[in-house]
């Protein structure tokens, strides 16, 4: 919310105009991205794809994993998908700029905290399982697609690495080690430009005005990312 004051003398059809400029953002289109990661563990190939790669708040995102896993126990393997704004594995919980989009506690989630969302205490396993099992020593290919929506509450203009941390059976817990990672990093675009909640009022010292007095005109509004804003106001006539 901006708020601007003009000190303007009684005289007849004064025009007032205000000037703000706002920073401006920029935000360009490209095409899907994937990232693979592979390693000698039991899930020892993931890769990912994230579309699209610049989702606005509230916005549904895409995340396919395919991965290769020997996992054999319990529910299969493990995942978390999460944003992070500083780093491009899983921190310790909470941490700062890190939202979990799956967890323990289910898809489409906004955790901050999955043990805490889950009704669990610290250090829980905080991974959502895919129900495979993987008997024998050959790794085998699976795929797993989430659509997600992008929280409200992320920092527009800003850069998020998507996360999908694999684990094996009861593995996965914040700010450990997970068997394999990988990111991809998206931006969050500014709105458009726009502004809104334009109101106006004048102060006066009494009912009269005489020429030469001092009024005081207030104009409250709220802009979204915009640059070279201009509020143009006919000033009423004091006589």
């Amino acid at each position: 919310m901006k708020f601007y004051q003009i000190f303007i003398r009684a005289f007849p059809l004064v025009r007032a105009a205000l000037w703000a400029l706002i920073p401006f953002g920029m935000v360009t289109l490209s095409a899907n991205a994937q990232t693979c990661s592979t390693n000698s563990s039991a899930v020892s190939n993931l890769c990912i794809t994230v579309s699209p790669n610049n989702p606005i708040p509230g916005s549904s995102v895409t995340v396919t994993a395919n991965y290769c896993s020997t996992v054999n126990g319990g529910s299969g393997t493990e995942f978390d998908v999460l944003l992070n704004s500083n780093a491009t594995t899983i921190q310790a919980c909470p941490t700062s700029g890190q939202i979990f989009l799956v967890d323990a506690a289910g898809q489409n989630r906004n955790d901050l905290d999955p043990c805490a969302a889950a009704g669990q205490g610290p250090g829980c396993d905080i991974g959502w399982y895919d129900g495979l099992l993987n008997p024998g020593a050959t790794c085998t290919n699976h795929s797993v697609t989430w659509v997600l929506a992008i929280p409200n509450n992320v920092a527009v203009g800003g850069v998020y690495n998507v996360i999908v941390a694999a684990g094996g059976y009861g593995s996965l817990r914040c700010g450990s080690a997970v068997l394999n990672s990988a990111s991809i990093p998206v931006t969050i675009p500014l709105p458009p430009p726009n502004i809104f909640n334009i109101s106006k009022a004048v102060e006066e010292n009494g009912t009269s005005v005489n020429p030469g007095d001092l009024l005081l005109f207030k104009i409250d509004y709220t802009f979204v990312n915009t640059n070279n804003l201009i509020i143009t106001d006919a000033v009423r006539s004091f006589r």
